[in-house]
């Protein structure tokens, strides 16, 4: 019984694993909104995950001021071929 509460309170309320690892997702608004939504209300309850979305959001901020860096063509190409051949 316990088990099954447990699962019918992750779909309506989501759960920390599914919040940290779709936290840049929905720091960016891009999740779908079942999934948004989910996330919202665990927020809501849970203080480590809020915490961990403020983190997010920080870092988000923080990288969207630093300059913007051109690299050549060259270098680009270079980077994904090393890129690529890591996979």
């Amino acid at each position: 019984m316990k088990a099954w509460i447990q699962r019918m309170l992750g779909r309506a309320l989501g759960n920390c694993r599914e919040t940290t690892a779709h936290a840049s997702d929905y720091v960016d608004g891009s999740l779908p909104p079942e999934v948004a939504g989910r996330i919202h209300r665990h927020l809501v309850i849970c203080p480590g995950c809020k915490a961990y979305r403020a983190q997010m959001e920080a870092s988000v901020r923080t990288l969207k001021e630093l300059p913007k860096e051109e690299i050549s063509a060259d270098e680009k190409d270079r980077l994904l071929r090393q890129f690529r051949g890591r996979n």
